[in-house]
């Protein structure tokens, strides 16, 4: 008989608002319920969250995404008991840390969200030198996140201007 809920959660930065719920319930058949609209800057947010040194993140990530189900609708394939919509898009994403040999730039992902699956609708960036573009779709993705033996499934469209290699080698 055990649940979590977080009924609101809110953060509002410098004018720029995140909320979410989250409930989870009937921890052997796994039910939940859950809600994300966010409007976040990235480099804001690291002002108050210590990152290591470092470590650099900027971007700014737009979206809003429901989920509601329950497991037992994941195991018999029952997509229609899964309503799951959204989108989210960032622009302006770069990562650096001395964890990466080179720093991650996403000039912008587009993205939505359904119980099938996630399309990726766009994606451009950049890893050091090399630039690459994306497209494609995600499915299963509910069953991965939930089942021990979930898998991902998809097809993503790559394509690059030129890749670096020597940059992406480690000495190991």
């Amino acid at each position: 008989d055990a649940s979590f809920n977080v009924d609101k959660f809110s953060l509002m930065m410098d004018g720029e608002k995140t909320e979410a719920s989250l409930r989870l319930y009937d921890f052997e058949d796994y039910h939940w319920d859950a809600f994300v609209s966010s409007n976040l800057d990235l480099e804001k947010l690291t002002k108050v969250i210590h990152l290591e040194d470092g470590m650099v993140l900027k971007g700014k990530i737009n979206g809003k995404v429901n989920s509601k189900g329950s497991l037992a609708a994941i195991e018999a394939e029952n997509i229609d008991q899964l309503p799951t919509s959204g989108e989210l898009n960032m622009v302006g994403f770069y990562f650096e840390s001395a964890d990466v040999t080179e720093p991650l730039s996403l000039e912008e992902v587009m993205a939505s969200f359904t119980p099938e699956q996630i399309s990726l609708k766009s994606l451009k960036g950049k890893l050091g030198e090399s630039d690459f573009s994306a497209n494609g779709k995600i499915t299963d993705h509910l069953a991965y996140i939930f089942l021990p033996d979930g898998l991902l499934k998809g097809s993503l469209y790559f394509s690059a201007g030129s890749i670096n290699l020597d940059e992406l080698m480690t000495s190991s």
